[in-house]
């Protein structure tokens, strides 16, 4: 009887070890299909997962450190409560995990990359935020605008 049990175990243990994804590609899956459902316009899938990756390492950075140098702006109606945030504190809050929209913007400045991602922070036909974000002639972020309004009427 303990022979058939602990061979009960040993193949419910071998089956549940085969059925789950190892852990790197599941993160390796997750971070590819981060902008699967994204609306893009006039840029790659490839350079919008880009993007966000910089966006979230330099959110990672922030909270590490105070020596990042790019421009944070942020701002809302006067009664939205994200008036009330610093822009630090707002590109803190704000996921990047499933942006709703990426698009290229175009440049004022011919060594400017700017991007609008669209945001839905509370889901769908609720608060928008537009993060604008201006990359240097390196790729490096020289801005970051985040703007919070309603959704556009459908």
């Amino acid at each position: 009887m303990k022979t058939r049990i602990t061979m009960l175990a040993m193949a419910i243990l071998v089956s549940t070890a085969l059925s789950a994804p190892s852990q790197a590609a599941e993160e390796q899956t997750t971070a590819r299909g981060r902008t699967a459902a994204t609306q893009l316009e006039g840029v790659t899938r490839q350079a919008a997962e880009d993007l966000i990756g910089k966006l979230e390492t330099a959110q990672k950075d922030l909270r590490q450190r105070n020596d990042l140098t790019f421009a944070l702006l942020s701002g809302a109606p006067a009664f939205y409560k994200q008036a009330r945030l610093s822009p630090r504190d707002a590109f803190l809050d704000i996921s990047f995990a499933r942006p709703f929209s990426l698009k290229k913007l175009p440049a004022d400045n011919a060594n400017w990359m700017p991007y609008r991602i669209e945001i839905l922070p509370d889901g769908p036909g609720r608060i928008v935020c537009d993060v604008d974000v201006i990359l240097g002639f390196n790729g490096q972020i020289e801005r970051v605008q985040l703007y919070y309004r309603q959704p556009d009427p459908f």
